[in-house]
């Protein structure tokens, strides 16, 4: 299994288990995309059921001295990812204990 998976290979895939070319789904892919930049952008939340949330969340400057230097950081918002109850149950699942020592 690949440690990392590209737009490139998710549109290779689904144009081989679908009857769609790699342009259209590319097209298709681009338009999602464009859809979490806009809702990262106006500061919505994404939720994908069964997949998790995407939230952006601000962080406040911070006045950071560092012997005679003082760093500035500036206001900035971050996104990040909550999974869903059930994405978590199939990445870590439960141990399956016996019942009553049985």
């Amino acid at each position: 299994m690949a440690s990392k998976i590209t737009l490139n290979d998710i549109i290779r895939y689904m144009s081989g288990h679908s009857v769609y070319s790699q342009q259209e789904i590319s097209k298709f892919i681009n338009i999602i995309l464009d859809i979490f930049k806009n809702s990262f952008k106006n500061r919505c939340s994404v939720e994908l059921r069964g997949l998790g949330t995407f939230i952006t969340k601000e962080h406040k400057p911070k006045y950071i001295q560092l012997n005679t230097k003082i760093i500035d950081s500036k206001n900035h918002f971050v996104i990040l990812f909550k999974e869903s109850s059930e994405l978590s149950k199939k990445i870590n699942p439960s141990p399956q204990y016996p019942r009553n020592g049985k």
